[in-house]
């Protein structure tokens, strides 16, 4: 925990290689104008600050200059940072920036408690709380939808629709899911194409990786993987593109 610090998250997070290179794995955010950040904390807050175990607090003001700091070196496209905190609002609320490209999610207003729950007996062999209201609730409610993992994007986007009155924004959302299900379908297209002749070559192959509809879950050997990936970006598109 000697390495849990404010100012290590925060040399992570600017991509300081030199602050980190003899701290943990030396691992920093490598990041661009391109590059999409998703910062996940959980802990406990207070109004204005978030606690880490050394130094303990972490000021508002802090993480919102850094924010603008890695604006201007443009290190980022776009920025999403979930709170898991009591107070956790307080860290954003009328400091935030409009104009930064920077979604703040928080499991508690800047006044108010986020509210443990699965404690105790909730918790089975564990004597804590598992987990916040707000996070337990959405992930509960997530559960309740039954979304296959690859209609994610569309079925964010489709919510997106129904909480917006514009007709301009509106026919954006669904031109874009329009253009992710086309691309769905190309990549579905050739996976297949690519699975059949497989199967017809290499009855053997086709027998330890399963079927499209029942995979096999076999330990990824990389080599291969990297091969494959780069052969279809090669001959057909770029994967990297397909989530734009």
């Amino acid at each position: 925990m000697q390495n849990v610090t404010k100012d290590n998250f925060l040399s992570v997070l600017k991509g300081d290689k030199g602050k980190m290179s003899r701290i943990g794995s030396g691992k920093v955010v490598e990041s661009g104008p391109h590059d999409n950040i998703f910062i996940n904390f959980v802990d406990h807050g207070q109004p204005g600050a978030l606690y880490f175990p050394k130094p303990k607090l972490f000021y508002a003001d802090t993480l919102i200059r850094t924010f603008r700091e890695m604006y201007d070196q443009r290190k980022y496209r776009k920025i999403v940072f979930y709170i898991e905190a009591c107070h956790a609002g307080s860290m954003f609320d009328g400091m935030l920036d409009d104009d930064k490209s920077i979604m703040a999610i928080t499991a508690s207003g800047p006044q108010e408690s986020s509210y443990a729950t699965y404690c105790d007996s909730n918790s089975g062999e564990y004597s804590t709380c598992l987990g916040d209201l707000f996070s337990v609730t959405w992930m509960e409610n997530w559960d309740k939808s039954v979304v296959r993992q690859q209609d994610v994007a569309e079925f964010t986007l489709e919510r997106q629709i129904l909480n917006t009155k514009d007709p301009i924004i509106r026919k954006l959302l669904k031109k874009e899911i329009d253009h992710k299900k086309k691309m769905k379908q190309l990549v579905d297209k050739i996976i297949k194409a690519i699975y059949k002749k497989v199967a017809k070559e290499m009855p053997g192959v086709a027998a330890k990786i399963g079927t499209l509809e029942k995979p096999a879950y076999l330990p990824l050997n990389m080599d291969m993987f990297q091969c494959i990936v780069n052969r279809i970006t090669d001959k057909c598109f770029s994967v990297s593109e397909l989530t734009k």
